[in-house]
């Protein structure tokens, strides 16, 4: 859904909706191959960040979606247009080394951490104090829905 590239990586971030629902393995691996194909070409190390939906969801780990990802190679194929440089270099990659490169956080978590970042970082203003209002309204009104758990 989002990539951001830095001076050293490229991470993509793949988001569910809080409605729970984990990532499906054909799209880990097209996203492990895009990762892959953009990292080489662009000389930088890659990661993929899951965020499959509330937290009490994250019931699999890096290496268990990476597994179920190599597994679904052949339908990835069919279904995107893979580099076949990115797939033969996903498939000659140790799993673990791969999910070395995968990281997975609900959506508490991620909501959590970036009010904690915005209120480390950003100086006191409307627009800072706007956005962390915006913040918790988005998650009180989706644990409302029984989507998320309400904030501590």
């Amino acid at each position: 859904d989002t990539a951001i590239g830095f001076q050293s990586d490229i991470v993509l971030i793949e988001f569910k909706r809080p409605e729970g629902g984990l990532t499906p393995p054909v799209e880990i691996m097209g996203q492990m191959c895009f990762a892959v194909d953009a990292a080489r070409r662009l000389g930088r190390r890659w990661y993929l960040v899951l965020v499959p939906g509330r937290d009490t969801t994250v019931s699999k780990g890096p290496a268990e979606y990476v597994r179920e990802a190599l597994a679904s190679a052949g339908k990835t194929r069919s279904k995107w247009g893979l580099s076949k440089d990115a797939l033969s270099e996903i498939r000659a990659t140790p799993p673990d080394e791969l999910a070395s490169h995968v990281h997975v956080i609900g959506w508490e978590k991620l909501i959590r951490l970036t009010v904690e970042s915005i209120k480390a970082s950003v100086p006191e203003s409307w627009t800072r104090e706007q956005t962390l209002k915006k913040l918790e309204y988005w998650q009180e009104s989706r644990a409302a829905l029984g989507l998320l758990s309400p904030l501590k």
